[in-house]
């Protein structure tokens, strides 16, 4: 089992919101890249517990706000981690982690009947949390 921490971007790729250009695309390719070049193959077999850091959003120490931004991000990080990773595309609860990781990016691993393990999104505990905010107007 591999622990990753987060945080595998760099200050400022993060977006501030209401700019109106995105990094997002360059902080998918910079998160992509960690994992499919230096963890997944160093580590085929292991199952891995990702975290993310404050520099792996959308938008500079924001989680996303939005169900649709939930949907968009924590989409793609689930579906690089958990449907694209080694081991952990083998791992029978997927649909449990998925659960809890889209409303808000963390998860429990459990690793057997005794031992499970926990990922946690420390994002929530250095903004402000508030309750997604209804896609609708």
């Amino acid at each position: 089992m591999l622990l990753v921490s987060g945080d595998y971007t760099g200050h400022d790729i993060s977006a501030k919101r209401g700019i109106k250009d995105s990094n997002l695309s360059m902080l998918k390719s910079v998160i992509s890249s960690c994992f499919a070049q230096y963890i997944d193959p160093l580590f085929p077999d292991t199952i891995v517990i990702p975290a993310i850091g404050n520099n792996d959003v959308e938008f500079h120490y924001e989680f996303p706000t939005t169900v649709t931004e939930a949907e968009k991000f924590y989409g793609f990080l689930f579906d690089l981690w958990w449907n694209n990773m080694g081991a952990n595309k083998k791992y029978d609860n997927k649909d449990k982690v998925r659960e809890t990781f889209m409303q808000g990016g963390y998860f429990r691993y459990d690793h057997s009947k005794y031992v499970s393990f926990l990922a946690v999104n420390s994002l929530y505990w250095s903004v402000k949390n508030e309750k997604f905010e209804s896609d609708v107007s």
